[in-house]
């Protein structure tokens, strides 16, 4: 019996088109071969219709120093709404446009930049820096606006989101490079991390926390070795 099937095997390896053949009328045929390659074009045109016609949404992610894309899920999707910066107001607000809108002011979720308009103090310390900085690195860039369902818009109309150019979370960027601070007064999803890098700015001494401007009178003096 095993030596049988082991011929079996064997012929249909070797000789497809007899065995088809030998197995029925239509198998074999020419026909059975073109209804064959018929099918397999109609489930590949379908399959390409589903993927070209309905392509799926992407976002970027960052995992640790690697940048990777995945599909958004529908919650993802309704939070998050393309833009374009079209003026930086100071190192927290932002001028974009949307596509469905029109212009709109967006204040940076979470972050917390010196005045450049305050009655009281006028222009503080590294207000005008921080503006210049955001105007000339993301100013005519396209961006992605992300909502913290907690919050919508300030006492002023403007709206509250992460703003985010690629993989960059704008928010980030500002405070990591000391141009701003992070915003502790309300909670939100990134306020960890913004915090953390809030820290590693005013160790090294980045922009506002450098000795220039009077933020530093909190901090420790740090003894010089003689």
């Amino acid at each position: 019996m095993r030596t049988l099937l082991v011929a079996i095997l064997l012929l249909s390896l070797l000789f497809p088109q007899a065995l088809f053949a030998a197995a029925g009328p239509f198998w074999g045929t020419d026909s059975f071969v073109d209804s064959m390659l018929k099918r397999r074009e109609e489930r590949r045109e379908a399959r390409a219709k589903e993927r070209f016609d309905t392509p799926p949404q992407l976002h970027p992610v960052r995992i640790g120093w690697n940048i990777i894309t995945k599909p958004s899920s529908p919650r993802r999707r309704r939070n998050v709404f393309p833009a374009l910066i079209t003026g930086v107001i100071d190192g927290s607000v932002v001028v974009v446009y949307l596509p469905e809108g029109g212009n709109a002011e967006v204040r940076l979720l979470g972050v917390e930049a010196p005045e450049i308009v305050r009655p009281e103090d006028g222009v503080e310390c590294f207000a005008l820096e921080a503006r210049d900085h955001l105007r000339e690195t993301f100013a005519g860039t396209s961006v992605v606006l992300e909502r913290d369902k907690r919050y919508n818009r300030d006492s002023y109309g403007r709206q509250i989101r992460y703003v985010r150019s690629g993989s960059q979370d704008i928010g980030a960027w500002m405070i990591w490079n000391g141009y701003a601070f992070a915003d502790t007064s309300s909670p939100h999803l990134r306020l960890s991390d913004y915090e953390d890098l809030q820290a590693n700015a005013l160790r090294h001494e980045r922009g506002l926390w450098g000795y220039g401007c009077q933020y530093n009178d909190a901090l420790e003096e740090v003894p010089v070795l003689e």
